[in-house]
């Protein structure tokens, strides 16, 4: 369900990275070991936890429970931006491996699987070469996922990369449906709060930050048109 919104939000325009992390770091049956679900930063220059954080915050990562993921657009990896004159081909490249077997490896374009990898014969591995053709602005990324593994009933594998993102020249991405998606969201929790009537801090306050969430995502339909 995170992964739908997250989609939508990057429709819009915000930048945000994957991130991921479990409360619990014990090996027990109820729980997943140490290593799953968690959030995993390229850096270049040695293991300094500055350096973590501000590669995470710029989106050189990506969220994994298990496969480990590569990815590149043109050349940029996650949390870059892909600059290009006119809407046209470019190479994407990426890579999965697992300790277990896959289902998928899949290119994601403003939302929307793409292209899809090649698996292995024993799907430890999956890899994707090819062309995407871009026709306006916006985001992609890749993501992998495969049936539970043994010991972890019910819990599938799954991993996401960051987006990279894409900028077209006079081609902004067409974020309508998801402002409005946004819009009716806001309403209905408006609704919900005067219903409730039990905002401490007044509801003054909270009706200020729904007006100014709604003049943004107004802004986007406008831009949209």
């Amino acid at each position: 369900a995170s992964v739908k919104l997250w989609y939508r939000l990057l429709n819009c325009g915000f930048r945000i990275p994957g991130a991921a992390g479990t409360d619990c770091f014990l090996n027990r049956i109820s729980s997943l070991p140490p290593g799953w679900g968690r959030a995993y930063v390229r850096l270049t220059n040695g293991l300094a936890y500055k350096d973590w954080i501000a590669g995470l915050r710029a989106g050189h990562s990506f969220v994994s429970n298990g496969p480990m993921l590569e990815f590149s657009a043109e050349g940029k990896g996650p949390g870059e931006t892909i600059h290009l004159e006119i809407p046209r081909g470019v190479r994407v490249r990426a890579t999965a491996r697992s300790q277990y077997p896959m289902e998928r490896l899949e290119l994601v374009y403003n939302g929307r699987v793409a292209l899809t990898g090649k698996l292995a014969e024993d799907r430890l591995s999956a890899s994707i070469d090819g062309e995407l053709k871009i026709e306006g602005s916006g985001w992609v990324a890749v993501r992998a996922d495969g049936p539970p593994p043994q010991y972890h009933i019910g819990t599938r594998l799954s991993a996401h990369t960051s987006p990279a993102h894409i900028e077209v020249k006079e081609r902004k991405a067409d974020a309508k449906a998801d402002a409005e998606f946004f819009l009716a969201w806001i309403d209905r929790l408006e609704t919900a709060l005067r219903r409730r009537n039990r905002v401490p801090v007044g509801m003054a306050h909270v009706e200020s930050l729904l007006a100014a969430a709604r003049s943004i995502y107004r802004e986007i339909i406008k831009r949209a048109k």
